[in-house]
């Protein structure tokens, strides 16, 4: 089963980078869609090895495609927060209640707010490994030397 999902995963990080190599092949004008003509140059050979490279780099960096999710919150996810943390601080064992007013401004019926902290999170994600597919494809063996000598330098020599 583990096999299965790392297949997978490859496979997803291979999709995407063909995404990114035919976003690299049409801006450089090396594929027309006019008439469907293709010409294979030398530099696309280049782009080929790096796209070959390019699910093994993301399955041994992922932070550098991903970004970790960050736990976004709305000012009124906060404001329900800091209510909460208020009355577990100086509860007084009878309702919230302000001038006389028996009504909770942060509370009705459920104890969350109704936002979307996190709704365009995956989108990022997705622009984000796009974007660092396509600087992986231009140049990939940037990436890997700066990651190489970076674990070399952090590594202790024994």
């Amino acid at each position: 089963m583990k096999y299965l999902f790392l297949s997978l995963r490859l496979l997803a990080y291979l999709l995407t980078g063909c995404l990114a190599l035919l976003v690299i092949l049409v801006y450089r004008r090396e594929l027309d869609f006019t008439d469907l003509s293709y010409h294979f140059r030398l530099s696309q050979l280049y782009f080929g090895f790096n796209l070959l490279l390019l699910p093994w780099f993301r399955l041994l960096h992922p932070l550098v495609f991903i970004s970790q999710p960050e736990n976004f919150k709305s000012y009124k996810t906060r404001a329900l927060d800091f209510y909460h943390q208020d009355l577990a601080a100086h509860s007084k064992r009878k309702k919230w209640s302000s001038d006389g007013v028996n009504v909770n401004p942060y509370e009705y019926l459920s104890p969350y707010t109704m936002s979307y902290d996190n709704a365009l999170n995956w989108a990022y994600n997705l622009c984000k490994a796009l974007l660092m597919s396509i600087l992986f494809l231009l140049a990939g063996p940037c990436f890997w030397l700066y990651h190489y000598s970076k674990r070399k330098l952090i590594s202790p020599k024994h």
